[in-house]
């Protein structure tokens, strides 16, 4: 079972405007301090709605080098592991709730979805 979703695309425009609109109305708070990760010309930020203790919480780990964007994206909660927003038996409303949050975004940073 893989534990989390990853996606490799480019973007020729700075992500993070997108990236902090999408978070405020999807309702995910950037974990850290926003510094979760800086790398050689670029950054690592990750942002997480819910507490894991209703429902699962929803995590996204996004990074942008230059053109390069990095995203992951994957639950986790009662059940203690991590899954990915694929489909599965475990799981399954927690993902789909994760998975069209996700894909708002991929849609506002001009990607195809999930």
């Amino acid at each position: 079972m893989a534990k989390r979703t990853v996606l490799t695309f480019e973007s020729s425009s700075d992500i993070w405007p997108i990236v902090e609109k999408w978070a405020k109305e999807k309702g995910f708070r950037e974990e850290g301090n926003g510094k979760s990760g800086e790398t050689a010309g670029g950054k690592r930020r990750r942002f997480k709605r819910g507490s894991g203790l209703l429902m699962s919480s929803a995590h996204l780990e996004i990074g942008q080098e230059g053109k390069k964007v990095e995203l992951g994206a994957w639950v986790k909660g009662y059940f203690a592991a991590e899954l990915d927003l694929g489909r599965g038996l475990f799981g399954v409303l927690d993902r789909w709730s994760a998975r069209r949050a996700v894909n708002d975004l991929l849609q506002a940073l001009g990607q195809q979805p999930l």
